[in-house]
């Protein structure tokens, strides 16, 4: 993966290059007692509107002040966008969609790989990556190693295919320094450890706890455990070196030392490579109750230290225990009272949040501003003192355990184990949204869209309507209000709305008073402070507003008024608040705030113009529209006062071309984008995992555009970043499941035919099997073999091959049955049309040479025009395999394979002539086994060909209609098809040669005793109960005649001459019961006809008659 050779991303911050490199970073972890973030916030405005005003009214001491105000500017106009970011970005793609699976995000963290911590910490940074559909790369280490993983961090980033972005964590000095050099390559973002050191170096944004801060809290809590003050305490060390962790000591000892400066504070380290860790710790902690106080930088070596304290004699009554971090052994610790509390830095949101920042900005350049509510500008994690009072439930432990998996995960961390806890099913998690934005105002178009991607993202339930304009702010606040009950109501997970006036703080207060967890964005920042809502998502509405009046003052505005198109929104009026005042403090008349319609152009002007009331170019006068709405009614206010100089909040689309024409000097962007997509994010990991960040304030912005963007980031802009869709779960009903047992069917088939190939091969040399002709029964296996061939290329599909291939399989499946079918049949039919002509010649006693060879000729025709037909069928029109939507599918989410006939008639008019040959085959056998059907079995099977006939018919009467009802389901259509071909050829096989296999093993074994004898190849009967019947002396005196006879029979008088000669009387009436017996003479002495020699009759291939006494 390539990166840009862009350093800048577009949107920039002309004139305050000292935010170059300011840190844009995240906050997780619930509030604590020690700070008040949205108060901060708020009373850094109020001192700026009170500086301001002072400066107003007394220009005596307006040097300092304002000097005091330029200083902290740059702290104050903070860029949503990281626009001033010395590294460099990949080049934004939205058109027509961002493709995020392209993107790589590589973490390279100084955990240890077997540490249950860092497992959790990967789990759920993986599951961010998997939600944002980022490629995620994660690197822990075998041992404590910040050496190589600087050099890790330096070769990552100089790659000829570097990551998109790169997540560290910053424990020592060496890793600072390899930083520094990613950052010349990459964009660098940062959790964990190193928070105090990440904005110096320039990381784009960090998600801690504030560690020195976390071990002051821990002394504190021992100190509330404790009356008397501390004269010893220890802190134990597990990873020497390790920057997080020495500010855990160094808060902890700090914040002990300003009770007690006389408190000594010992460190104890510990190196996890030693072999015999409880054992060092035993003797170690020898001197524990010297104590009163001991607490773990962290909690690996938290049972250990626990045992070597118990076996020291250290009683929790006398030497107070804690630690950092949780865990299920931290949490039973607690229980049992061995360990005092804990400190967590709720570890999840770390891991989850920094990649859903890394991964937001590199797709779309996208990014928090500073946090101003601590002193290094981090996302704050932590610290959440836990101790007996605040014990998380045993689910919420387990869960925790298992880093919160989500369905369908159902493992822990490690990936060996099942997990404890059950999966989160997303889909339940129910968001809701009420926001005040209508749908004719374009601002909100990206806020809904993101919020709606985040949901995506996420696979959660939004519920988020968009209002239509009303006809007053009074009913369209009131809707919202009536919104948000409703969806406290009925039960929502978390919501998010936007406060533009106080008629909505009933509707939140009885959310608060359902246990419903809410935020607010965009607008509504001191209200929500009011009701302690968990965060507030939007920019500083004063501080923007102020900066906005310095910059229509820098270039030259002599008056100034404020447009805005919500008259009641405190938001906007608190944009010309700071406006107001920046004028104030420079002395600038300020002419007022307009109220003026959102859409519509012509009142727009007329309420514009009367409340100026002058005439000419404007020049020297300036205006800040607070609202996006109107931008476009101001452009065309500007052509008839073209020295009318213009600001405007937010980066509607009239904004770029005004920026490119000069018409506009700059925008005010809030970065309207994460007020969308951060609250989706933020209430779903509260309701999963009930983590969420300590900054109640987390601000967006402002950032100043005064440039045109590029045309990439300008798509990107219009299509609101659109997202490439997630790869829809489409049912595409392939064969995959399916096409085993097809296959398995046809290997039976084929292993059938090819046995009883063998077997023909094998004993042909058997009367039986001479008599039945092996040239006909070795088609007739070709003939199965083929068609059972036939369901390969039927369960073919785009499963495994392309469609290319699938349509070359549609045809090789026609080609393959028809020549089997054509084969095994035409065998059939050759074979009894042969007996049935020798049987008619010895009917009338006429001597006909009938060779295979003759029988063999329509076999040549019939498979002649098959091909013909199979031919001019693949070349002029063959078949095409495509894939359909199911036509009752109402997501056009189900689809089926199916073979099509082409486009012109050849294809019908070929598989009709294919069907008349096959219908003329199977009637030509019917036709001919019926003539046979007197015919003895050892020469011809019309009984079993009936049956076979019978078989077949029924499959097909059951079958056709089958195949028909299922040709959008794949699967069943498969399994009906090769269904038939399986009867079909098993019964032909099973029918033809189970009989003869029968008769040729009785030969073998010499079991065949009839009722006849064989009197030189005649066929004689041996049944004294009939008339026809001869005594064995008569047997015997025709033999003996036959013997002597040299010449042919030809008629019935000279067989009637041979039996008189044998003294055989015999009426002409029963003449008749010897003709089959002398055909049966005259086909024997054919051999070369029916490979069937003049052996004796006894091994004939014949149904089994019963043994009948001789006379």
């Amino acid at each position: 993966m390539t990166v840009s050779s862009s350093s800048l991303p577009e949107y920039k911050l002309k004139g305050d290059d000292s935010e170059n490199n300011v840190l844009s970073s995240n906050l997780s972890g619930p509030s604590i007692s020690f700070l008040s973030p949205v108060n901060h916030c708020l009373q850094r405005e109020r001192k700026i509107r009170q500086k301001s005003t002072r400066l107003g009214q007394s220009r005596s001491s307006g040097v300092l002040q304002h000097l005091l105000i330029l200083a902290m500017l740059p702290f104050l106009f903070l860029s949503a966008f990281g626009t001033a970011d010395a590294t460099k970005v990949r080049e934004f793609d939205c058109d027509p969609c961002i493709d995020r699976p392209s993107y790589t995000i590589h973490v390279i963290a100084h955990g240890v790989k077997d540490d249950p911590f860092w497992q959790r910490m990967e789990a759920a940074s993986v599951q961010s990556a998997m939600d944002m559909r980022v490629t995620l790369i994660y690197d822990l280490y075998d041992t404590y190693d910040p050496e190589q993983m600087a050099d890790d961090i330096i070769a990552t980033a100089t790659s000829s295919t570097p990551p998109d972005a790169l997540i560290v964590t910053i424990p020592s000095e060496i890793v600072e320094d390899a930083i520094v050099e990613a950052l010349k390559h990459v964009p660098v973002f940062g959790f964990n450890s190193g928070y105090d050191i990440a904005e110096r170096l320039g990381v784009l944004g960090f998600v801690a706890m504030d560690e020195y801060i976390g071990g002051k809290e821990a002394a504190k809590e021992f100190m509330r455990l404790t009356d008397a003050n501390m004269t010893g305490a220890l802190y134990v060390n597990h990873e020497r070196g390790n920057s997080a962790l020495l500010a855990r000591r160094q808060g902890y000892e700090d914040a002990l030392k300003e009770v007690s400066s006389d408190t000594l504070v010992d460190e104890l380290e510990i190196d996890p490579t030693m072999e015999d860790i409880q054992s060092y710790l035993d003797s170690a902690l020898i001197n524990c109750s010297s104590y009163e106080s001991i607490l773990l930088g962290g909690n690996r070596f938290l049972e250990e230290v626990s045992s070597a304290l118990q076996s020291n004699g250290c009683s929790s009554d006398d030497t107070l225990f804690g630690s950092f971090d949780t865990g299920a052994a931290t949490y039973a610790q607690i229980a049992t009272g061995k360990l005092a509390f804990t400190v967590s830095q709720q570890s999840h949101l770390q891991a989850a949040l920094s990649v859903v920042f890394a991964a937001t900005y590199a797709t779309t350049g996208k990014r928090l501003a500073r946090s101003s509510e601590g002193e290094f500008g981090v996302w704050l994690s932590g610290p959440q003192i836990i101790n007996l009072r605040n014990l998380p439930t045993d689910t919420l432990q387990t869960c925790e355990a298992s880093a919160f998996p989500v369905c369908p995960n159902e493992m822990d961390p490690d990936g060996v184990s099942p997990s404890a806890c059950k999966c989160q099913d997303r889909s339940e998690i129910v968001i809701g949204g009420v926001l005040h934005g209508v749908t004719t105002d374009p601002f909100w178009d990206i806020v809904f869209a993101q919020a709606r991607q985040a949901a995506d993202d996420l696979g959660i339930t939004l519920r988020l309507d968009r209002l239509e304009p009303q006809p007053s702010e009074e009913i369209w606040h009131a809707k919202m209000a009536s919104k948000m009950i409703n969806l406290c109501n009925e039960g929502v997970d978390g919501l998010f709305v936007t406060i533009p006036s106080e008629n909505v703080v009933r509707a939140i207060e009885e959310c608060q008073n359902l246990n419903v967890p809410v935020m607010s964005v965009n607008t509504g920042a001191e209200l929500s402070q009011k009701l302690g809502l968990i965060h507030h998502i939007s920019q500083l509405e004063y501080t923007a507003g102020f900066g906005a009046g310095k910059r229509l003052i820098e270039n030259g505005m002599s008056e100034g008024f404020c447009l805005n198109p919500e008259a009641g929104n405190t938001a906007l009026v608190e944009r010309c608040k700071g406006f107001e005042d920046a004028l104030a403090e420079n002395s600038i008349p300020y002419l007022g705030m307009i109220s003026v319609p959102l859409d519509n152009e012509a009142l727009f002007t007329a309420n514009v113009e009367q409340a100026i009331d002058r005439e000419g170019d404007w020049d020297g006068l300036g205006v800040l529209t607070v609202g996006a709405s109107v931008v476009s009614a101001l452009l065309s206010l500007k052509e008839r006062r073209p020295a009318l100089l213009i600001g405007t909040f937010d980066t509607p689309d009239a904004l770029f071309q005004g920026l490119e024409e000069g018409t506009i000097l700059f925008g005010i962007d809030q970065n309207p984008f994460v007020q969308g997509y951060m609250p989706v994010w933020l209430l779903t990991l509260l309701s999963h995992t009930k983590q969420h960040l300590q900054n109640n304030f987390i601000e967006t912005g402002p950032s100043y555009v005064d440039e045109s963007p590029s045309e990439a980031l300008q798509v990107c802009v219009l299509n609101d970043f659109e997202v490439c869709p997630r790869p829809v779960q489409e049912n595409k009903n392939q064969l995959t499941r399916i096409r085993p047992l097809g296959l398995a069917l046809a290997a039976v088939s084929l292993a059938l035919s090819t046995f009883f190939g063998v077997w023909v091969w094998l004993n042909m040399n058997r009367s039986c099997i001479k008599k039945s002709q092996p040239l006909f029964l070795g088609m007739i296996c070709i003939g199965t073999f083929l068609m059972a061939s036939t369901i390969i290329p039927l369960g073919i599909d785009d499963s495994i091959v392309s469609p290319d291939a699938c349509s070359r399989a549609c045809m090789a499946a026609p080609w393959i049955f028809s020549i089997g079918f054509t084969t095994a049949f035409t065998a059939l039919f050759c074979k009894i049309w042969r007996i049935n002509i020798l049987m008619t010649s010895s009917q009338s006693f006429r001597r006909v040479n009938v060779t295979a060879m003759d029988v063999m000729k329509p076999f040549a025709i019939l498979l002649t025009l098959n091909v013909i037909f199979l031919l001019v069928w693949t070349i002029v029109d063959p078949m095409e395999w495509e894939r359909n939507i199911t036509s009752s599918s109402a997501d056009s989410r189900s689809s089926y394979g199916i073979c099509v006939l082409g486009r012109s008639g050849v294809s019908t008019a070929m598989i009709s002539c294919l069907l008349v040959v096959g219908f003329c085959v199977i009637v030509l056998a019917n036709y001919q086994a019926y003539k046979a059907r007197r015919i003895s079995v050892e020469f011809s099977e019309s009984k079993y060909v009936a049956m076979c006939m019978v078989v077949m018919l029924q499959v097909l009467l059951i079958g056709i209609p089958l195949s028909v009802l299922v040709s959008e389901d794949p699967v069943p259509r498969y399994f009906v098809m090769t269904a038939i071909i399986f009867i079909l050829t098993m019964s032909l096989l099973l029918l033809i040669f189970v009989p003869k296999m029968h008769f040729v093993n009785d030969e073998k074994k010499g079991r065949r005793k009839t009722n006849s004898t064989n009197v030189s190849g005649l066929r004689i009967v041996k049944n004294p109960h009939h008339q026809s019947g001869l005594s064995k002396k008569q047997v015997n005196d025709l033999e003996n005649v036959f013997k002597e006879a040299e010449t042919y029979i030809g008629d019935t008088t000279e067989l009637e001459t041979l039996l008189t000669k044998a003294g055989i009387n015999i009426q002409k009436t029963t003449l008749s019961r010897f003709s089959a017996a002398w055909m049966s003479s005259q086909v024997n002495r054919q051999g070369t006809q029916l490979n069937a020699g003049s052996e004796g009759a006894g091994s004939q291939c014949n149904e089994p008659e019963e043994e009948e006494e001789e006379e």
